[in-house]
């Protein structure tokens, strides 16, 4: 648990170099269109490091350090020489659930089965990423499908963002979550002082405006966890 004061001396180094905050971390262009991808992955950059490098300096930060550790762990086990378990697994066998009774599997070889069986279990964890709709399969077809109106829904959710809009999602997130790449976790967003949340709020809006986001939002790390079971033919032991 972090302690009031360490909040509150948190808050104070923030406002103390707001102003030596480069005052073009966010630039007011004339048109939307002079915005490019690198001038709104430039503004994150500023943002981001500013509010990190602050609450590196204040903070405990138990949760970044443990989250280190778990990469470091993590590419030590992957070694060939920590490991029991093979790096990849060709599947061309799967069990499979049979139609009539669920609670009876049996082992599938043919592989357009298989291939049905895998991309159906997977579908449900996994994403595809700036794809062409055309080049999915007809499930995937399916999943990004639009439902409803989607214009008008799209419309009411690029409006722009105010102040006690921010406020009150703030308030309701989670913040026993885990910090995220960023190194910013919820309990954070709650402390920042308002000077810094009004180039925050700015910066949220002309993603929507330019509708630009910077590429480390468009980023995720996939963290390797070891089962251990053998496959066996078996999606879940995957």
């Amino acid at each position: 648990m972090i302690l009031t004061e360490k909040w509150d001396k948190f808050r104070l180094n923030i406002k103390s170099q707001l102003n030596s905050l480069d005052q073009e971390v966010i630039e007011n262009k004339v048109y939307i269109t002079e915005y490019s991808q690198e001038d709104i992955d430039r503004y994150w950059d500023k943002l981001n490091s500013f509010i990190v490098s602050t609450a590196d300096s204040e903070l405990p930060r138990k949760v970044i350090r443990l989250h280190n550790t778990f990469i470091r762990y993590n590419k030590k086990k992957t070694r060939p020489e920590h490991r029991n378990t093979p790096a990849n697994i060709v599947i061309d066998k799967v069990l499979v659930n049979e139609e009539s009774e669920g609670l009876t599997k049996r082992l599938a070889t043919e592989l357009e089965e298989v291939k049905e069986a895998v991309d159906n279990d997977f579908a449900s964890m996994f994403r595809k990423r700036n794809t062409l709709q055309n080049s999915l399969t007809p499930l995937w077809q399916q999943i990004y499908k639009p439902a409803g109106k989607f214009k008008e829904v799209m419309e009411a959710t690029i409006e722009k963002v105010i102040m006690e809009e921010w406020n009150n999602t703030v308030k309701e997130l989670n913040k026993n979550s885990t910090a995220g790449l960023s190194g910013i976790n919820y309990k954070i967003i709650l402390q920042l002082p308002e000077e810094l949340v009004i180039l925050l709020v700015k910066f949220e809006n002309l993603t929507l405006q330019t509708r630009l986001v910077p590429k480390a939002w468009k980023t995720s790390i996939i963290l390797l966890i070891l089962k251990p079971t053998n496959f066996e033919y078996n999606i879940l032991n995957t």
